[in-house]
Formats: C-alpha cells, sequence, structure tokens
C-alpha cells in the first residue's frame, strides 16, 4: 500500500471518537473532565485508552487516569516494562527503563529522530540477543518502537509517535543531570539554540522535547521549565506548565500563569486548558482561576480576549454543546458536587458572550444548575452583579428568578435560601449605601419581581427593610454624548439604522418612526453612545473585529442559523436598558418591557393522552364528496375525558386548536374548540347563532394572547392578563358569538401563551392556560417549566398539552368539579368547529366546483356540546 493519510487530529469528530475508544477499552468518563486537547490526536487517545484498560476485562473509570502527557507516557512505558519482563523474564523492568534512557540520550546528543539499527541494538544490549528474545522485538511489539527502512538502504530505529519520543528524551536529560545540573544544561546558549535556533540548529524532536520536559522535571523535583530556561523560551515553557497535573503546580507558576494569561494565546491558548481543568476542585486552574483572570478586566479587555476566545468557530460549537450537556445533566440529577458549582462558574462567564444561542443555552444550565442548588446559585448571582459586564449580572439574576418561579409551592431549599440573596440584593441596589446600583431595565425587573414573588408565596424571607415596591438607587450618572463631540464620533457606527430607529424609538411611544428630532429619542441615542463609550468601545481595534463578526454570522445564517451579534450592539443594549430605567425614575417607564429569553424555560408540553380517530379518511375517494361529508369524529371521551394519565377527573376540554393531514392525499382538517360560560336564559339563543352562522369566524374561538410575560410568572404576576387602559381584566374574557349580539354575551376560560420563538433557542413552547380570573378564583400555582396548574393542596387542576398522535396543536383542559363551582349556575357549553380542506401547492388556487365548495362554506363541519 504506497497511499499516505495525514490526520492532524479528530477535531469536531472528537465527541464521537472517544465515546468509540471508550466503548471499546470499557472505560466510564463518569464526572471526570478529560484532558480533550490532548485525546483530541488519535494514538494519544489511543495510548490514553491502552493505559487505562488494555486488557478489558472489567468496566473501569477515567476518574483517576493521568491527564497530562507526562502521565499518560510514564503509565504506558511502564506498563511496557512489566510487559516485556513477562513475554522475556530475561530483561527486567530496570533493564527496559536504562534502554529507554540510553535511546533518549542518544537521541539529543545526535540530534535526530531516529537511530541507525546497529546502535539501537547496543544501545538495548541486544547485540548478542537473538531477534525473538530481543528488547528491540519485544519494545515493537508494545507499540514503543517502530523499525523502518533508512536513508542507506539498511534500517533504523524510532519511537512510534514523536511526542512519545520527546518524553523519552526529556526523561534522560533530568536522570543524566539531574535537578541541579538539568537546570545549567537548560540555560546553555548551544541548548536554547536545539529548542530555539535556526532550521540547522534546531532538534527535529525540539517542539516534543520541551513539552516533555516541562512535566518531567516537576516529578523529579526540579525547579519548573520556565523557571530553567533562558528569556526566549520562557513564555512558551509557562504554556507548557499549565498542562501539568494539579500536584506538580507551584503558587508561584499559577501566578505567572494569571500574570502573562493574555500572551499565552494562540493556537495553544491557554484559555483551552482552563477548559479542561474548570470543574477539578482540587486544581489551581479550575473555573476560580478563570474567575481570578476576568474579574478585574475592563469589559471591552474580557470581550477581546475571553469573549472573542468563545467566538472561535470551533470553540463555539464545543462550548454550545457543553452546555446543552450541562442543561441535560442537571435536569436529570439530583445530586450537586463541588465540581457542578465549579462549572458554573464557568458558565456565569460565558454570558459575557455576543453569540446568542451560547449565552442562552449557558443561561439555562445555570438555571438547572439552582434547580437542585438553589444556595449555590444564588451566591453565584450575588458575586455576579458586582461585575462590571452587565451581561453577566443581568443573566445571572434572571436564572435566580427562574429558579424561583419554579416553587410555587413551599419549597424549604428556597426559603432557607432566600433571606440571603434578598438581603444581598437590597445591599446591592437600594438605599443610600447601594454598593452596585444600576439604571439597567431588566436587572431592576428581575430584582422587583423576585421579591414580589417571595412577598407572596415567602413572606417570612422578606428583610423587614424592604419596602415594596422597591425603589432603586441611582447609579452613577452616565456621560452622553451630544452631537459635535469628537467622542461621539468614533462610536456612532456601534448604532445601525434598525436599533437606532426601531429599538431606541420603543422607549417613546409619541414619537413616529424616523423621527430624528424628538427630543427623548436624541437624549437616549447621546446617552446610548456615553455608554458604548464607556464601555470601552473603540475603532481601533473593534472596527476589524466586528467585520470578522459582521462576516462570520452572514455566513452562519446561511447555513447554521447562528445568530451572533457585533459588541458594539452588546454595549448598544446595555445603553438601552439602562435608558429605559432612567425614564422609570423620571416616571416615564416605557411601555414594554424589552426582553430576549423566558428565564423560566417552560418545555413544550406533552401529547395528550386521549386518543383521537383520524380526520383525512380516505373514503369517500372523491375528494368533493369528502369535503362535503368526511367524517370529523370528537367523542365525548376527548371533550370530558374521565381522567388524563394518572389524574382523575371529570376533564372538560375549554380550549385546542389542531391539525391533521395525510400528506399522500393532500387532505387536510383542523379543528376549534373552546368552551364558554353564559347565562342560562342565554344559552338556547347563543347556540341557535352559532349553528346559523354561515362560517363561524373566530369570534367564538379567540383568547387573550400573551408574547412576552413568561411562564412562571402564570397567574400571579400583575404582567399576566393585564387589561389595556380603561378595561378590566373581565373585558380580556368577554366575548360575544356576533358584532350585532351583545346581549349574548359569554366569558372565556383560556389564555393563549405565545412566546415568539425567535427570540431564543431556548424558547420554543407556546400554550393554552387558564384564564386569569380562573386562577385566581382557587388560588392556583403554575408547576415548573410547563403549563400544567395546582391548588395549594398540590392537586392538578388544569392541565395543558400537546396534540394527540396525528395531530399538531395544543389543548387545555380544566377539572370539571372546579369550573362547574367557577360557573355558579351559568351554562358550560364547548363550540366546536373546523373545516375539510385539499392542500394545493402555492400558487395553485382552488377553482371551478373546489373554489365553489370553499365560497359555499360546505367545508365546514361544527358541533357544541353542553356540560
Amino acid at each position: 500500500m504506497n497511499d499516505i493519510y495525514e490526520l492532524d487530529g479528530f477535531d469536531e469528530d472528537l465527541d464521537e471518537a472517544i465515546a468509540r475508544y471508550f466503548t471499546h477499552y470499557k472505560i466510564e468518563p463518569g464526572d471526570a473532565d478529560l484532558p480533550r486537547e490532548l485525546l483530541s490526536h488519535p494514538l494519544t487517545l489511543k495510548i490514553y485508552c491502552t493505559v487505562a484498560n488494555r486488557e478489558r476485562r472489567q468496566p473501569v473509570s477515567a476518574a483517576s487516569l493521568p491527564s497530562s502527557l507526562t502521565g499518560i507516557f510514564s503509565a504506558f512505558l511502564t506498563f511496557a516494562a512489566r510487559r516485556v519482563y513477562e513475554l522475556i523474564p530475561s530483561i527486567h523492568p530496570n533493564d527496559v527503563n536504562q534502554a529507554l534512557d540510553a535511546l533518549g540520550d542518544a537521541l539529543w546528543e545526535k540530534q535526530a529522530r531516529d537511530l541507525p539499527d546497529t546502535q539501537a541494538k547496543q544501545l538495548c544490549q541486544d547485540t548478542n540477543r537473538r531477534w525473538q528474545e530481543s528488547l528491540l522485538a519485544a519494545l515493537e511489539h508494545e507499540g514503543v518502537l517502530l523499525r523502518h527502512p533508512d536513508d542507506v538502504g539498511g534500517a533504523a530505529w524510532s519511537f512510534v509517535y514523536d511526542l512519545m519520543a520527546g518524553h523519552v528524551v526529556a526523561t534522560s536529560l533530568v536522570r543524566t543531570h539531574g535537578s541541579r545540573g538539568i537546570r545549567q544544561l537548560l540555560h546553555e546558549d548551544t541548548t536554547t539554540a536545539r529548542f530555539n535556533g535556526t532550521p540547522e540548529e534546531r532538534h527535529p524532536l525540539a517542539t516534543d522535547i520541551f513539552q516533555a520536559l516541562a512535566g518531567v522535571l516537576p516529578r523529579a523535583g526540579a525547579a519548573q521549565l520556565w523557571q530553567s530556561v533562558a528569556e526566549p523560551l520562557r513564555l512558551r515553557a509557562l504554556l507548557q506548565s499549565a498542562r501539568l497535573e494539579a500536584d506538580h503546580l507551584d503558587s508561584a507558576t499559577v501566578d505567572a500563569l494569571a500574570a502573562h494569561c493574555d500572551d499565552l494565546r494562540g493556537r495553544s491558548d491557554i484559555l483551552q486548558r482552563l477548559y479542561s481543568t474548570r470543574a477539578a476542585p482540587r486544581h489551581p486552574l479550575n473555573a476560580v482561576f478563570l474567575d481570578r483572570i476576568l474579574r478585574n478586566r475592563s469589559v471591552a479587555d474580557r470581550d477581546l480576549r475571553w469573549s472573542e476566545w468563545q467566538r472561535g468557530h470551533s470553540r463555539r460549537r464545543r462550548l454550545l454543546v457543553d452546555a446543552a450537556a450541562l442543561a441535560t445533566r442537571w435536569r436529570e440529577h439530583l445530586h450537586r458536587a463541588e465540581s457542578d458549582g465549579l462549572r458554573a462558574r464557568w458558565l456565569m462567564w460565558t454570558l459575557t458572550s455576543t453569540d446568542r444561542d451560547l449565552r442562552d443555552a449557558a443561561t439555562a444550565a445555570l438555571y438547572w444548575y439552582g434547580r437542585r442548588d438553589i444556595n449555590g446559585l444564588f451566591n453565584l448571582a450575588l458575586e455576579a452583579i458586582t461585575i462590571n459586564d452587565a451581561y453577566v449580572g443581568e443573566r445571572m439574576v434572571a436564572a435566580c428568578y427562574g429558579v424561583a418561579t419554579a416553587h410555587p409551592l413551599h419549597n424549604p431549599d428556597l426559603d432557607a435560601a432566600l433571606p440571603d440573596y434578598l438581603a444581598g440584593l437590597l445591599n446591592a441596589y437600594t438605599g443610600a449605601e447601594a454598593t452596585h446600583p444600576t439604571f439597567h431595565a431588566l436587572i431592576r425587573y428581575y430584582v422587583s419581581s423576585t421579591f414580589d414573588l417571595a412577598h407572596r408565596s415567602y413572606p417570612a424571607t422578606v428583610p423587614d427593610t424592604a419596602e415594596l415596591p422597591l425603589t432603586f438607587s441611582p447609579a452613577p450618572a452616565i456621560t452622553p454624548l451630544a452631537e459635535g463631540d469628537p467622542r461621539r464620533d468614533d462610536v456612532s457606527s456601534t448604532i445601525g439604522m434598525d436599533f437606532g430607529n426601531y429599538t431606541l424609538g420603543r422607549l417613546f411611544s409619541d414619537r413616529d418612526n424616523y423621527d430624528d428630532s424628538h427630543p427623548g429619542h436624541r437624549e437616549a441615542t447621546a446617552v446610548v453612545l456615553g455608554v458604548v463609550h464607556a464601555l470601552g468601545w473603540r475603532p481601533d481595534p473593534f472596527d476589524e473585529v466586528e467585520r470578522r463578526i459582521t462576516s462570520a454570522a452572514s455566513l452562519r445564517r446561511r447555513t447554521s442559523g447562528g445568530r451572533t451579534d457585533r459588541y458594539g450592539k452588546k454595549y448598544g443594549w446595555v445603553g438601552f436598558h439602562t435608558m429605559a430605567g432612567m425614564l422609570a425614575d423620571r416616571g416615564q417607564p416605557p411601555e414594554d418591557l424589552e426582553v430576549d429569553i423566558d428565564p423560566t424555560f417552560p418545555q413544550p408540553s406533552q401529547p395528550v393522552p386521549v386518543p383521537l380517530g383520524t380526520w383525512t379518511l380516505r373514503t369517500p375517494a372523491d375528494d368533493l364528496e369528502w369535503l362535503r361529508h368526511g367524517i370529523v369524529d370528537v367523542p365525548d371521551d376527548f371533550l370530558a375525558p374521565a381522567r388524563l394519565g394518572e389524574d382523575e377527573g371529570p376533564w372538560v376540554l375549554v380550549h385546542a386548536e389542531i391539525d391533521t393531514e395525510d400528506v399522500t392525499t393532500g387532505r387536510d382538517a383542523f379543528g376549534l374548540f373552546n368552551t364558554v360560560l353564559i347565562d342560562q336564559e342565554n344559552l338556547t339563543d347563543l347556540l341557535e347563532v352559532f349553528d346559523a352562522l354561515p362560517h363561524p369566524g373566530r369570534d367564538t374561538i379567540d383568547l387573550p394572547t400573551e408574547y412576552y410575560v413568561f411562564a412562571g410568572e402564570i397567574p400571579w404576576h400583575t404582567r399576566f392578563a393585564a387589561p389595556e387602559p380603561g378595561l378590566t381584566t373581565e373585558d380580556l374574557y368577554s366575548g360575544t358569538p356576533r358584532y350585532d349580539r351583545p346581549d349574548l354575551r359569554f366569558e372565556r376560560l383560556a389564555h393563549h401563551f405565545v412566546w415568539e420563538p425567535h427570540h431564543s433557542s431556548q424558547n420554543q413552547a407556546t400554550a393554552y392556560v387558564p384564564s386569569r380570573p380562573f386562577s385566581q378564583a382557587f388560588d392556583l400555582r403554575t408547576l415548573p417549566v410547563g403549563f400544567d396548574q395546582c391548588e395549594p393542596s398540590g392537586a392538578h387542576a388544569a392541565r395543558s398539552f400537546a396534540a394527540p398522535s396525528g395531530f399538531s396543536g395544543g389543548l387545555l383542559y380544566l377539572r370539571a368539579d372546579l369550573l362547574r363551582q367557577y360557573a355558579a349556575g351559568r351554562a358550560i357549553v364547548t363550540l366546536c368547529w373546523g373545516e375539510r380542506q385539499i392542500t394545493t401547492a402555492w400558487p395553485e388556487r382552488p377553482s371551478g366546483a373546489l373554489s365553489d365548495l370553499y365560497r359555499a362554506y360546505q367545508n365546514i363541519w361544527r358541533q357544541a356540546k353542553q356540560h
């Protein structure tokens, strides 16, 4: 076979490669953070797995396996020496070690990657041994050495892996020279040249030997490599030190890594190493170290170093997958270890990112972390609000608010965690001595709503000093950049037309689009630009960075659909929320809360456990006949089931909008269901009007709709079902079958939760929920991450479902006993109607007999059921 295949690493297939190797070698990863940057090389992964469980007899844990190349190679060669002894009892493990040292010394002295066959035999004491009993043959069998043709027709020997060769050379140098002599050797000019000289001076294994020395020296009790080499090699050596195991990292090295973290970037960035060590409690380079090197930076400096590192394409994918995996893990497992707290701290810093999908995934993961460690999340949030990047504090208090809403029934852990958390928020944001006052409207909203929730459900936890509603302390004054200010020219490009006109314009209900003369809008623009400037945005270096972001975002929209904002836009959003808070302090709050994620993270509803037969039968075969008379079967068990899964009823379907289609025949049918309450004396007239309508329309179906209220705020928050000025809550749920029959007024019983899914990939759920008056009548509470509601006793009162199998859409059921109690003698009737349709491909339009049938509404079905 003459073909040569080159493989640099597994790259994006690394997860699959690790999983397959671990399955083959029966290695259980468990909670271990693997040295991914090492395992990305196929040979290292194989050696790692061989070290872990060569015989593959029983499963082993990865938790106690080495996490550095030095540890991996040391274990591998020690095992190989024992295997040689088992195969050839005349060759002791010490003989093997001595031979390896001799080979390493020779490679160093000859500045070679391989050795001639004759010399290799001499160094291994194989001159008088038969081949089958030779050390060289045994080491080749064990995957340590490789024999290959040389340039003159003979044979040569090399190590199978250059990194392993580097380890052997480094080990032999330390053993030969000792801990003192090696430092002198490494300081010599000739040694420096072997690592950093011209191509003629450099050792062919220079990179591998240098990397290995960083691991071998501290294990031998010698000084760290970065302390031993000459100046040109210090930073390279320091970066290699970051790969050491915890036991071999001293405080001086950790301090040096912190001081030089900006110099240790590029393809082998120290931040990649920090990803691997982030969750190791005993490792000095865990997430606490990341906190140390990021916390005291300016926002712009941090973004250019840390947020930009996150944005790298391969890293972004890895970090996004990681955040999703952590969310799944924390959702499914109750226990929280110290390592979980460290992962949460890493995710907290991920929130600086302008990659919206990554930031949202990190927020969701933090929410799930806090569901089982409320105190841990609350304490982390109190640290986060001291960070100068509002992107971090805002999402941390959002996650905390989400966790608080997840416990509508008394929870002792939340009860215990709230007092200190609320006191910390008060100390930070309120009073004359507020430590971190802010105008940021979203942060203020999450904080004030957390107090509102606590006051409602956990009143004893609210500090006595808290006066509700909260009055926030004003933040330090913002310096607005008025027109003509040269600083404004530096940052004016950060506000695009859409953001400047539409987004900032939403702060002022009395402003028309494109009205640049509006005084409030002019002030807001100046304030936002002042915030952008204060946060550190400057054309140099951000112009080039943002050009790359815009280019990459355009490509991603065409391919994977990812969303990444410019840093100028990030700072502009901070300015927007700052201005919104300033307006609120003047008594001019914006009409709407500008939110981009639901931090209560509702999950899509499960399909209703009530079967429903098909509505798109293939009989009759004639499409026109089917449109007129096709059977739409809506059984009583669907409208009023005796039970829903494990929940005893009976139940009443109060709202549903469902659809089904046969893609083969093109037959489609939908059904709309709405249960209403009406005075008994008007019931007959309502049913007659409903039956007489040529087309029932949506007057009997439509519900009040919420787009920006959070699922966890239903039904208790004042934003839910808030009527327009001049109207009442009752007006929201009042309706008539026709505009000209105001006497037939009925009450709707449901509300539509429609979070717009384009805001966040984490919020894709919509549902129907009980009306606010119904929920208030029984003090119902929404169960976490969903839309079901229960009584204070915990008994289910409302169940929200997705459509049954074969259908799409959603449904809402209320418990019949509560519904009758709420109706207070009024009639309860479910109005049902829908259409049978034939799907046509655009731009084709129905014509002829089909069009006539539609115009005559002959494809409509309807029925009504009294309860």
